[in-house]
């Protein structure tokens, strides 16, 4: 995420809600690992971001990642946590 966007992670490790900053945004990093079966990722809906980084882990080490702006996430109030598929239509249309 630093490398690809310009990332700046937090200095401290408990900041809760973001891993760090891209300008003036707070920004959430989730990973899909190569033994993970479905390429899915949870994010709490409590959380202190305006962007998500997801970024995707290959079987060959080769990694891909996506941004996303916090809006195009999908709504909705009953679950704690929102759950986003690496192809879902929020991370197609990344910024």
């Amino acid at each position: 995420a630093s490398a690809r966007f310009g990332m700046i992670p937090h200095l401290k490790g408990n900041a809760q809600g973001s891993d760090g900053k891209i300008g003036d945004d707070f920004v959430e990093v989730k990973t899909i690992s190569p033994w993970k079966i479905n390429p899915v990722v949870y994010v709490k809906r409590s959380g202190h971001f305006n962007k998500l980084i997801v970024v995707k882990i290959n079987e060959q080490w080769i990694f891909d990642a996506r941004i996303v702006d916090r809006t195009m996430l999908p709504k909705g109030r009953v679950a704690k946590k929102i759950q986003v598929h690496w192809d879902s239509k929020a991370l197609s249309q990344s910024i």
